[in-house]
């Protein structure tokens, strides 16, 4: 059959830095700016004056005094870093599409179901200039929009089957999205060259998403490696996410576009996030140690969801219990004194189906039962809520973690931003039953080797039990150590 081709482009270019300090070797560059101090936080603003006579923000620093120890401790709240849209430096006229190699994995279903896996490899195109490694990057691929969240109007994002999708994501963000960061160039959306536009080629095309899914791109992340498992492995936290000068990182995009009629409808735009800050020495001779923490994401970067709900749906009753496991990953709970849970202002779950009293729960952070990750970067919140689901089946769920700082998607420069908290969103299902079930029991008096078994003279112990004529039951293997 006919291949169908894709130029999907999803690159990166951190050059972003020449916006702001001319020449490359200049002494004498201009500062950048810094964050502003929350209003809650005592801090003291050290301004510096730099050899062309501007100032700016340094830095923004917590200082303590001892009066028992006669000592001050002076501890960097937050220095000045950015996240960019590095798009404009990857297309004509500022740059070339020569960083972007794509490889079709699998495209035999494309023309009937709209499935289509790619591999889309990124090179970094300034070899040998380590001042511009890029952090944290994320392919976003932006779509169309079908639903509007309960919770918040603003959050627009697509329909599983209805418009185009990433079946396979690492997560969700807002940033870069077309509607809301309306200034272009590196600090809002641009327009990509190999995307769709909404024209009148395109007729109906409008990536109207504001919340996308992306892919994460990092030094030893392989193209079909579970980020989860990933971040788990001995090495791949102290790597930092990075995105070196001269590297190549591939990722899988496991892609589905919905079908009009006979065709294809292939609708799609992109954006590329990285996070940067300058580094002390230039050019860093050990990145992992020269470049500071800020030059990674400084907000909750990744979320990883366990269900373990008890949800159902009957003709005459719903009910049961959202429980799920929330694990968070933030490169600075590692330096925060409360860990994860000082990152985060609150949590919030909200689905496009009837699930919530309300439509939508929120969950502070101190309301969670937080227990420690597999590293310094991550907590777990275990978090249960009531729900009244509306029908039977996979449910979707979104989670919302709200960053405490920074705490908004302004960097400054007067850019277009949305003005609601800056966050970080993950999507998973759970599975509603269609008939009420109990807490975990025992059977006592019988065994049985599998279904459809006659059991006689037995007694099943649990809680929770509805009354009525009929009872069902699961009978799950557990399997003790040794057997």
């Amino acid at each position: 059959m006919a291949r169908a081709y894709i130029t999907l482009t999803i690159l990166i270019l951190v050059e972003c830095l020449i916006l702001f300090i001319g020449c490359q070797g200049n002494s004498n560059n201009p500062l950048l700016p810094g964050t502003e101090p929350d209003n809650d936080i005592t801090a003291q603003e050290v301004e510096v004056q730099s050899g062309n006579g501007s100032t700016g923000l340094w830095g923004l620093y917590q200082i303590t005094y001892s009066s028992e120890y006669r000592d001050v401790t002076v501890v960097p709240v937050r220095g000045p870093a950015y996240a960019f849209n590095v798009v404009s430096f990857l297309q004509p006229p500022m740059g070339t599409a020569t960083s972007l190699g794509i490889d079709i994995l699998d495209d035999e279903h494309f023309l009937e179901t709209g499935r289509l896996d790619i591999r889309v490899m990124l090179h970094h195109p300034f070899p040998g200039l380590t001042v511009y490694n890029g952090f944290d990057v994320c392919g976003i691929f932006i779509t169309e929009s079908t639903y509007n969240s309960q919770y918040n109007s603003a959050l627009t994002y697509a329909h599983p089957t209805v418009d185009p999708a990433l079946l396979n994501p690492d997560g969700h963000t807002r940033w870069m999205n077309p509607t809301e960061f309306l200034s272009g160039d590196i600090l809002g959306y641009e327009h990509g060259v190999w995307g769709m536009s909404e024209s009148s080629e395109n007729s109906g095309f409008v990536a109207g998403a504001t919340l996308n899914p992306y892919k994460y791109f990092a030094q030893g992340l392989g193209p079909s490696d579970d980020l989860h498992t990933w971040l788990g492995e001995p090495g791949s936290v102290e790597n930092r996410g990075m995105f070196p000068s001269g590297a190549t990182c591939s990722r899988d995009y496991h892609l589905r576009f919905p079908i009009e009629g006979s065709q294809v409808t292939f609708h799609y735009n992109y954006a590329v996030l990285a996070n940067w800050v300058e580094p002390p020495v230039n050019p860093p001779i050990d990145p992992l140690s020269e470049f500071p923490p800020e030059a990674n994401a400084g907000w909750p970067l990744h979320i990883f969801t366990t269900d373990n709900s008890n949800a159902y749906y009957t003709d005459t009753d719903a009910g049961g219990t959202l429980s799920v496991d929330i694990e968070v990953f933030d490169w600075n709970a590692a330096d925060n004194p409360f860990g994860v849970p000082g990152e985060i202002e609150k949590i919030v779950l909200w689905s496009e189906q009837e699930l919530f009293p309300g439509g939508w729960a929120e969950v502070m952070d101190s309301e969670a039962d937080w227990n420690s990750g597999f590293i310094a970067s991550t907590s777990i919140a275990s978090v249960e809520l009531p729900v009244v689901p509306g029908q039977a089946g996979q449910t979707p769920v979104w989670v919302e973690i709200q960053s405490t700082h920074p705490s908004s998607y302004d960097q400054g420069f007067d850019a277009i931003v949305p003005d609601d908290p800056l966050a970080s969103y993950a999507r998973f299902t759970i599975d509603v039953l269609d008939c009420p079930k109990a807490g975990n029991g025992q059977l006592v008096g019988n065994s049985t080797t599998g279904s459809g078994q006659i059991l006689d003279d037995v007694t099943i112990t649990g809680e929770n039990f509805v009354f009525g004529p009929d009872l069902g039951f699961w009978l799950e293997e557990m399997v003790a150590a040794g057997e």
